[in-house]
């Protein structure tokens, strides 16, 4: 393809408390935080919030970017249950994992939920959800 380079650069969480979900992602997960900023007014329009402000956290694991965002003004909104997977937009985010019981456990240790109910066994992987501590539904999947 000819013309401009596009190169997925990281996805964004919004949660309700900004070291909660960090302490989640890097017990449970293995994410490291690589940078935290305050965000204010110049960011009004990109957000499209008069008198936005929050904190960003960018967390990396194995050269993957998360960003998670807290909105101080105006308050974060919306339930904290995982949301039905026919719903639109970003249903889930999704990793491999070498032991999927292991890192159900460290999720239920971090704050989050294993939904093990949803554990799917075929012939090349075990996949299960769990959720973050803002109902983020996580897909974790181990090849086997």
């Amino acid at each position: 393809m000819v013309g401009p380079t596009v190169e997925f650069s990281h996805g964004g969480v919004c949660c309700g408390d900004l070291e909660h979900s960090i302490r989640f992602y890097c017990d449970a997960l293995g994410f490291s935080v690589t940078r935290r900023l305050d965000i204010g007014s110049s960011f009004e329009v990109l957000t499209e919030l008069p008198g936005y402000r929050g904190k960003v956290a960018f967390l990396h694991l194995g050269g993957r970017m998360l960003e998670l965002v807290v909105a101080e003004f105006p308050e974060v909104t919306g339930p904290s249950e995982r949301r039905p997977m026919n719903e639109r937009g970003i249903t889930h985010l999704c990793f491999n994992v070498s032991d999927l019981r292991e890192v159900c456990r460290r999720i239920e240790a971090a704050g989050g939920r294993a939904h093990l109910q949803t554990l799917t066994e075929t012939a090349v992987s075990d996949i299960v959800f769990c959720t973050d501590p803002d109902g983020t539904r996580i897909e974790l999947v181990q090849v086997k």
